[in-house]
């Protein structure tokens, strides 16, 4: 309860980002966590080279920087619950 007023909602979402009615983070997480294993293993299965210096810079370009670092200290704090 916020205010004496009780919360409804299960699942929250502003600027891309997942809340759950506890607060919560985890499933924003366990989502980006998910898109980027299957990224990363995508990236295993079609590269044809083994070496380990262009994987990791394949993973470095196409998952962490989409994936796990874009936008990721983007903040509304107008939030409002209803």
């Amino acid at each position: 309860m916020i205010r004496s007023c009780r919360l409804i909602w299960i699942k929250y979402v502003d600027l891309g980002v997942i809340m759950d009615n506890k607060i919560k983070f985890s499933s924003h997480i366990n989502g980006i966590v998910s898109k980027a294993h299957k990224s990363a293993n995508l990236i295993i299965r079609r590269f044809m080279s083994r070496d380990m210096s262009s994987l990791v810079r394949a993973f470095t370009v196409y998952v962490r920087s989409i994936l796990l670092e874009y936008c990721s200290v983007d903040v509304d704090c107008g939030i409002r619950f209803f």
